[in-house]
């Protein structure tokens, strides 16, 4: 973690530090916590886990995330700058891109917690309530952008402009956020995944019958024209 004057954090489209003047002085961010479920059956040693029973999948709670800012500006301005803010992102669900992990982003209903002050310092408290996954801030249908692209955490998907002739069999990394495609095809068609084959019309479609998993997932789409696959991957 760094800290500098102008080293923030942008909540929706505000910078807190280029948009509010605010110093970032602290944040903290709970890891996502497992939901678990465990049932204790009598007459036998420890407990049962059905965890994963019901979609093979583990599923984890929403995080916390608290940010802590120093207001700069003269005193006579602490209660313009905090209304200020109060008014642009006060209980709204937002985007929350740290400027030391530009390539995510965290979504969730952002609270401005509270505010204090010693006479000298403003202190502001910034709370947000939020996904348990960070997700990619750009799309795997959408040019890649280097600067905030992450070398280690990020997965480059090639999904825009598929051209499908008779065949065409296609592989996409998730690295943790189960997701629902979006399938873009200038053409009827059809895509088979694990085994079982949906039909794609012509147009743009959520596929609510695929539930992309972590790891590879092998598409196979049959028919001829062009299909493009959208989805935003996460990361814990």
């Amino acid at each position: 973690m760094r800290f500098g004057r102008e080293f923030g954090v942008t909540i929706d489209k505000y910078h807190s530090y280029k948009d509010w003047g605010l110093i970032l002085t602290d944040y903290t961010i709970s890891p996502p916590k497992a939901k678990t479920t465990y049932v204790s059956v009598p007459g036998r040693n420890g407990t049962l886990d059905y965890s994963e029973a019901v979609s093979d999948e583990i599923k984890y709670e929403d995080r916390n995330i608290k940010i802590v800012f120093h207001a700069p500006q003269k005193q006579a301005d602490w209660r313009y700058i905090i209304s200020k803010i109060q008014n642009e992102i006060q209980g709204r669900k937002v985007k929350i891109i740290f400027d030391d992990d530009i390539a995510f982003y965290y979504y969730g209903r952002i609270e401005v917690d509270t505010f204090t002050n010693s006479g000298k310092i403003a202190t502001i408290n910034i709370t947000a309530v939020t996904d348990p996954f960070k997700y990619n801030i750009t799309t795997s249908a959408e040019d890649w952008l280097w600067d905030p692209f992450d070398f280690e955490q990020s997965i480059i998907n090639e999904t825009s402009g598929l051209v499908v002739t008779g065949s065409l069999e296609v592989s996409l990394e998730c690295q943790g956020a189960v997701k629902n495609p979006i399938i873009i095809s200038d053409s009827n068609m059809t895509v088979n995944y694990k085994g079982n084959k949906y039909v794609i019309k012509t147009g743009s479609q959520v596929m609510y019958e695929i539930v992309l998993q972590k790891g590879t997932n092998e598409l196979i789409f049959e028919g001829n024209g062009t299909v493009s696959i959208n989805y935003i991957g996460g990361s814990l």
